[in-house]
């Protein structure tokens, strides 16, 4: 029986591997860390930055200036050395919360723009370059698409609907503001799960007149 209840215990263990657990310590990851991500995988830990979009947007920000900081050792080039520092610091930020799509795809794109660096433009031109088209990404890929996202979204919402989120998400909570400062009335019905809770924080967004059901489980 005891083996049975440690095969049981190991496999519900698995079945929320996904979830981000808080880590204390990273003793894991090789290279030098750049104080800026060390700062931020802290805040990664203790769920100081939540959300996709969030943490996606203030990872690109540390690298940004890790950029910045970067110096290419003698006899590399920047477009072959820049991803070896960087993966350090990406394993650091990973060892402090599992990495989300939104950010996989961005360090992808990241890669992209570094691989294909100009070897005979200036260091800090390209380092610049860099910085700008991780401007460009935020804006382009997050900011606009969440504002794409929005509108076509609110459009769906009808007087009457009732509709059903999980937890707390950024552009559902822009979703649902702008259709109720169009007039609409409906009802939403959230459901939550611990240990964040963060559906708690989205009943008090100010949708006046709005039924909110909670649902922890």
């Amino acid at each position: 029986m005891d083996v049975e209840a440690a095969t049981s215990k190991s496999r519900s263990l698995r079945i929320f591997s996904h979830f981000g657990l808080t880590k204390h310590g990273h003793g894991g990851v090789k290279g030098d860390i750049h104080p800026c991500i060390i700062r931020l995988a802290l805040q990664f830990s203790e769920f100081r930055i939540c959300g996709a979009n969030a943490r996606c947007i203030a990872t690109l920000n540390a690298f940004k200036t890790v950029i910045q900081d970067y110096i290419t050792p003698p006899n590399n080039t920047l477009s072959r050395h820049l991803m070896t520092h960087l993966s350090p610091q990406i394993t650091h930020l990973v060892s402090a919360r599992p990495m989300s799509v939104t950010m996989g795809n961005a360090i992808r794109q990241l890669k992209l723009e570094i691989s294909g660096s100009d070897i005979d433009m200036p260091e800090q031109d390209a380092k610049d370059l860099l910085c700008q088209k991780i401007d460009d990404y935020i804006r382009d890929r997050i900011i606009i698409a969440d504002e794409v996202i929005q509108d076509l979204a609110c459009k769906k919402i009808k007087d009457g609907d009732v509709i059903l989120t999980y937890a707390r998400s950024s552009i559902v909570e822009k979703v649902l503001l702008a259709a109720y400062k169009q007039g609409k009335r409906f009802s939403v019905i959230v459901v939550d799960s611990r240990p964040l809770l963060e559906g708690k924080a989205l009943l008090q967004a100010p949708y006046i007149g709005i039924s909110r059901f909670l649902d922890p489980f």
